[in-house]
């Protein structure tokens, strides 16, 4: 409720643009609420279930397959191997999904710079970042600030 009464403010966001926004939010939120059913709907042991939500969480501090297995008290092979079982993911490729998840969230702000967003995603380097974004996406975060932009231009 509180989104719609920022937006109802005068002169805060043309009703358009609300409307947009709230879309967006709406469609990150059903991804996510479908993400997550995905491994409720199967039989991924609590366990697994741990240590997602905990990279969920965690995703913006350095993380290795070593630290998180540590966490939980397992031996990194053990939990690479009954991660990649349940979730079809290796934990490091999890891990950096996650990461450009949230970071394609953060590059609707035009204020943050990508060396901002990476560090605020966990990455340690820009140029990683990038090349990972690119992998995973198949265009730049640059490539993709401006599309999501332009979208919101073209609506206009």
């Amino acid at each position: 409720m509180q989104l719609l009464d920022i937006a109802k403010r005068e002169n805060y966001m043309p009703t358009w643009r609300c409307h947009y926004a709230l879309n967006l939010l709406l469609m990150e939120a059903t991804n996510e609420s479908f993400q997550i059913n995905r491994f409720l709907d199967s039989s991924v042991p609590v366990h697994v279930l741990d240590v997602i939500e905990w990279i969920r969480t965690h995703y913006d501090q350095p993380l290795s397959v070593a630290s998180i297995a540590e966490q939980f008290g397992y031996h990194p092979t053990y939990l690479t191997n009954i991660f990649k079982k349940y979730t079809g993911y290796p934990i490091l490729t999890y891990v950096n999904r996650t990461r450009i998840a949230v970071a394609k969230n953060l590059l609707t702000n035009r204020t943050l710079s990508i060396y901002r967003i990476a560090d605020m995603c966990g990455f340690s380097d820009e140029k990683y970042f990038m090349k990972l974004f690119k992998r995973y996406e198949g265009i730049t975060p640059t490539q993709y600030r401006k599309a999501f932009h332009q979208k919101k231009i073209n609506l206009t």
